[in-house]
């Protein structure tokens, strides 16, 4: 539970504090920016889940190592959000930062997906760290 109010917490500071609370007053970039935080929480505890509740699953991020601690995902997210809250705050518009933001989502949300594969048959698809691409014409 401890866990689960701290991600929350979290979710909300990288929130545009103003409009916290009015989600129809958001941006496009503050949308984007929580739905990435969303998606780290689900990342969050899906590797709680396969980490700590099955056996013979390992992550396969170099950075964190095979058996990562909860603290260790904890910052290695918070340092990713901050990074992701960087880029949508401090990068100028244009085509560049629309295309690494949404980058950033697409790979959260194919990372999720693959969890779910790992935790439902046991079985990775890909056996490295995936990176996502988007293009928009």
């Amino acid at each position: 539970m401890k866990t689960i109010a701290t991600l929350i917490i979290i979710v909300f500071c990288f929130a545009n504090p103003a409009s916290a609370f009015e989600f129809n007053k958001l941006t496009a970039n503050d949308r984007k920016l929580m739905t990435l935080a969303s998606f780290a929480m689900i990342d969050y505890q899906q590797s709680v889940k396969m980490f700590y509740k099955s056996d013979g699953i390992h992550e396969i991020n170099p950075v964190l190592g095979r058996t990562p601690t909860r603290e260790d995902m904890m910052a290695f997210g918070l340092t990713g959000m901050t990074l992701a809250y960087g880029i949508n705050r401090y990068m100028p518009e244009g085509g560049f930062k629309k295309f690494l933001f949404d980058s950033i989502i697409a790979t959260e949300r194919l990372n999720i997906e693959e969890n779910q594969k790992l935790i439902r048959t046991g079985k990775r698809t890909f056996g490295c760290i995936m990176l996502v691409m988007s293009f928009n014409y």
